[in-house]
C-alpha cells in the first residue's frame, strides 16, 4: 500500500497522550514507530479504569487511541546497558519523540546535544508542560493544569456562573499533538532539503495560550471574561439558546448582519420581525451596544419551539447552526460515520466499540486502521525489534537474565 511515511523510523520514549498520539498518527501513515516502555509500562495503560473501561492486554481502549500501530519494547533505562540499546536504536532512526523531563534526559545522556552527536540528522522532538526556561521550566504537568488551567481557558472560556471548565481527559494533549506533528513534519522536510537535523519543541502551556488567542488579545482592549449569559462575548446572533423541549441550539448568524436585506432575513428566521425597526437593533454595531436586550428577545423566541422545528427552519434559511448533542449520541452520528470519523475497533477480547479516527485524510495515500495494530502487552515486540537491529539470541538471553530487557 502507498503509505506516505513508509521508511521513516521513529523512536518514542514517552507516556500518556500528546507525544504518543503524535507517534500513532505517524505510524498510521506508514512510519515504523518503536515505543520504549519501562518494565512498569506507560502510566496511561491504567487510566481507563477511571472511565469504567477494561485495561487488559486484550482490551484497553483508552491506551489504544494514542498507541495503535506501534511496536512495543521494554528496556530498563536506568541500566547503562539499557541506555546503550536506546542509543543504538537512535543511530539509524529519523525521529526521536519524548516527553521525559529535561533532567531525566540529561541524566540518561539522551538530551538533544548527546543524541545529536550520535545522529546529526535526527529530528529530536521533546514536549514539556511549561517550556524550556523560566521558573516553571522542568516542572511536570498535565493538560488539566498546564493547558486548560494555566492558559486561562478553565475560568474564562465559560460563563461567570459556571464551575471552571473541566474537559474530558487529554483534550489539551490531543490539540497539542497536532502542533507537534506539524513541527516534526516541517523538520523532516528541512532535513530532506538541507541535511541538517533539529530539535522540535512545544509545551502544553504554549498550546493552551495559542488556543486562547482571541481571549488573551481581547482583554488587552478592555473585553471582559468570563462572559455573562445575558451579555454574549461577541454577538447575540452567534450564541447558544435552549429550545422548548429542553434541547440546546448553537447558532452562528454573523453573515446575516452584513446588509439591511440580510438583517430582514435574520429577524424573519428568528420569528422576531416585530423588532426589526427597533433603533436598538438597526445595525451590527448598534446591536453590539445592546446585547442584553437582543439576547433576551432571541432567547424568548427560541424557547417557544422545539429543536426539531428550529432545525427545519434554520436549514430552510441556509443558516449555520447545530443542535448541541451529548457524547452518548456521537458514535452513532450519521455524518461522522459516513465520513469515516469513527471506526469499529475489534479487540482481542471479542468486544467491539466505535472509536474516533485521527482527523487527517490524504486522498492519494494509504492510512492504517486501528485494527491493523492494536497494542498489546509491555515488551511484546522486544525480540523482533532488537533482532532486526543487529542483536542475536545470545545477546537477548543475557540482557533478559541481567534485568535489562522485559
Amino acid at each position: 500500500m502507498n503509505f506516505p511515511l513508509k521508511g521513516i523510523r521513529v523512536i518514542e520514549l514517552s507516556s500518556y497522550v500528546a507525544v504518543p498520539t503524535l507517534a500513532r498518527i505517524m505510524a498510521d501513515f506508514g512510519a515504523e514507530v518503536i515505543k520504549i516502555e519501562s518494565f512498569a509500562g506507560d502510566g496511561w495503560r491504567g487510566n481507563g479504569k477511571a472511565y469504567k473501561e477494561p485495561v487488559t492486554d486484550e482490551e484497553n481502549p483508552t491506551f489504544t487511541f494514542p498507541n495503535a500501530n506501534k511496536k512495543f519494547i521494554s528496556v530498563n533505562t536506568t541500566d547503562p546497558r539499557g541506555r546503550e540499546i536506546l542509543l543504538h536504536l537512535l543511530k539509524d532512526c529519523d525521529v526521536f519523540l519524548t516527553n521525559m523531563l529535561p533532567k531525566s534526559l540529561k541524566k540518561m545522556n539522551l538530551n538533544y546535544e548527546a543524541v545529536k552527536e550520535v545522529n546529526p540528522k535526527i529530528v529530536y522532538c521533546d514536549f514539556s508542560a511549561y517550556g524550556d526556561v523560566g521558573a516553571k521550566a522542568g516542572e511536570s504537568g498535565f493538560d488539566s493544569t498546564a493547558f486548560w488551567g494555566s492558559s486561562g481557558l478553565a475560568l474564562d472560556a465559560v460563563s461567570a456562573e459556571s464551575f471552571p471548565m473541566r474537559m474530558p481527559a487529554a483534550a489539551g494533549d490531543l490539540v497539542s499533538c497536532m502542533a507537534l506533528l506539524s513541527g516534526v513534519m516541517i523538520a523532516l522536510y528541512g532535513v530532506k532539503q538541507t541535511g541538517v537535523g533539529t530539535r522540535v519543541t512545544s509545551a502544553l502551556f504554549w498550546n493552551g495560550l495559542w488556543m486562547a488567542n482571541v481571549g488573551v488579545v481581547a482583554v488587552q482592549y478592555g473585553h471582559k471574561y468570563p462572559f455573562d449569559t445575558n451579555n454574549p462575548p461577541s454577538t447575540p446572533v452567534s450564541f447558544m439558546y435552549q429550545c422548548s423541549d429542553g434541547e440546546w441550539i448553537s447558532m452562528a448568524l454573523n453573515n446575516f448582519l452584513t446588509s439591511p436585506e440580510r438583517m430582514d432575513k435574520l429577524f424573519e428566521l428568528l420569528y422576531i420581525e416585530e423588532h426589526r425597526h427597533d433603533p436598538r437593533f438597526a445595525s451590527a454595531d448598534i446591536i453590539s451596544r445592546n446585547k442584553p436586550a437582543m439576547t433576551k428577545i432571541i432567547r424568548d423566541s427560541i424557547a417557544k419551539h422545539t429543536i426539531t422545528e428550529w432545525e427545519e427552519r434554520f436549514s430552510a434559511f441556509g443558516a449555520a447552526f447545530t443542535p448541541l448533542p451529548r457524547f452518548e449520541s456521537r458514535y452513532r452520528d450519521e455524518q461522522a460515520l459516513e465520513n469515516g470519523f469513527f471506526e469499529e475497533v475489534h479487540f482481542k477480547s471479542g468486544n467491539k466499540i466505535m472509536m474516533p479516527t485521527p482527523p487527517i485524510h490524504l486522498t492519494e495515500y494509504a492510512k492504517k486502521s486501528t485494527n491493523d495494530g492494536l497494542p498489546g502487552r509491555i515488551g511484546r515486540d522486544t525480540n523482533e525489534v532488537l533482532l532486526s537491529r543487529g542483536y542475536d539470541e545470545k545477546d537477548l538471553k543475557e540482557l533478559y537474565e541481567s534485568g535489562v530487557l522485559k
